[in-house]
């Protein structure tokens, strides 16, 4: 009988172990695969932050290239009618 419940008492223990270690390996694996899904979205979230900066800074270099070719536009334009009138005025 000593016997039986000496072979009980392991089995529980064994199991008890068993139960344990499979809650924190389990545990521990959740852990780290939520952790790998924290980093794929902040990793996901700075590429698309990056995407939009440079699209907007192209964007914005694109403008900026715009307006000094208007810029340089009307300086000429300004130059031409400042010569007119200088020579309206000298009539």
């Amino acid at each position: 009988m000593t016997m039986i419940i000496d072979s009980t008492i392991t089995a529980a223990v064994i199991g008890f172990a068993t139960t344990i270690s499979g809650y924190l390996f389990g545990r521990r694996k959740a852990n780290s695969e939520a952790d790998m899904a924290a980093y794929q979205a902040y990793a996901y979230a700075l590429e698309s932050l990056r995407k939009e900066f440079e699209a907007r800074t192209e964007t914005m270099q694109n403008e900026y290239q715009d307006l000094k070719r208007k810029y340089e536009t009307l300086q000429k334009e300004n130059a031409l009618l400042t010569e007119k009138i200088k020579k309206l005025e000298e009539r």
